[in-house]
């Protein structure tokens, strides 16, 4: 990039971008141990619906939808109606280097 601008970081700037590494670091672990324990959930309810302990229900299979528009198919059979309501918003994130 070369609109660039540098600042250099203060010590609790650089103790804040150990916590966010930390924490995107740690967000990711969960995430993929959520993965896993819902897979053994799913392989162990098998066809049913709902988990039991102790009698009370613990865990539930939920059906739901999910709606959404096929960007690409409407790009492709209505390139001027997907021009036209294309809409493009530009933001910004940080980036841990």
């Amino acid at each position: 990039m070369s609109n660039e601008s540098k600042v250099t970081l203060t010590t609790e700037a650089i103790i804040a971008l150990t916590e966010f590494r930390n924490a995107k670091k740690k967000a990711k672990e969960a995430e993929q141990e959520m993965k896993n324990a819902e897979k053994i959930l799913r392989d162990f309810l098998g066809e049913a619906t709902v988990g039991v302990a102790d009698g009370l229900p613990v865990v539930r299979i939920v059906a739901s939808t999910n709606s959404h528009l096929n960007k690409n198919g409407i790009a492709e059979k209505h390139p001027e109606l997907y021009k036209e309501y294309l809409v493009t918003t530009p933001y910004t994130y940080v980036k841990a280097l």
